[in-house]
C-alpha cells in the first residue's frame, strides 16, 4: 500500500498513478470528505486533495488534521488556483516553525 493518497476528480488525478500514489476519484465534496476520513482512518501519512473539493469543508479539514497524524494538503485542480492550497500551506509552516515565513510582501 502507497503512505500518499490524492482525492479528486477522475480525470484530474489519473495521470499521478505512475507515480504510485493511491488515487480516490471522487464525484461530491460529500463523497470526498468521507474518503478523507477513511484514508485518515487507513493510515496513509500524506493525503492530497484538490481544492474543488477541499474548499468545501475546509473546517472539517482543519480538524481532522489536528486530530490526525496525516499531513492533509490541499493542491490546485484542472480548475486552476484560487489561493487555498498556498493559504493551507502558510498556516501549517508558521504553527511548525513558530514565524509566517510565506506572507506576501
Amino acid at each position: 500500500m502507497s503512505e500518499i493518497a490524492l482525492i479528486g476528480d477522475p480525470e484530474f488525478i489519473l495521470g499521478f498513478k505512475a507515480l504510485g500514489i493511491e488515487l480516490f476519484p471522487v464525484a461530491t465534496s460529500q463523497e470526498a470528505l468521507d474518503t478523507l476520513k477513511s484514508v485518515i482512518a487507513d493510515g496513509y501519512a500524506a493525503i492530497y486533495i484538490t481544492e474543488a473539493f477541499a474548499s468545501e469543508f475546509l473546517g472539517a479539514i482543519m480538524d481532522l488534521s489536528s486530530q490526525s497524524k496525516a499531513s492533509i494538503c490541499i493542491i490546485p485542480d484542472k480548475t486552476g488556483s484560487s489561493g487555498l492550497g498556498l493559504e493551507r500551506l502558510r498556516q501549517i509552516a508558521a504553527r511548525a516553525i513558530g514565524v509566517d515565513i510565506l506572507k506576501p510582501r
